[in-house]
């Protein structure tokens, strides 16, 4: 099992590579991706959106989506909760 650390590398390093490092702004991500950004389940991401994390909602069935800026300072946050 992997510490909060070791998890807390392992989504940042995911962020990483899949940021475009030309991009003039991140891009928007839905639900499964953002899981699979950050390394977590479809139902972490739900109970984030339920402790607070931002998100809009897009398209005609308005889904959420998340910026992945946001994404990036959950991260952080949660992660300076636990330490």
């Amino acid at each position: 099992m992997l510490s909060i650390t070791q998890k807390y590398e392992r989504i940042k390093l995911k962020m990483k590579e899949t940021q475009a490092p030309t991009a003039p702004f991140l891009p928007l991500v839905d639900v499964p991706t953002a899981a699979s950004i950050t390394g977590t389940s479809v139902g972490t991401i739900r109970r984030w959106v339920a402790d607070g994390l931002p998100y809009v909602r897009a398209g005609a069935g308005g889904k959420k989506m998340f910026d992945a800026a946001d994404l990036r300072k959950w991260i952080e946050r949660c992660k300076e909760r636990a330490a």
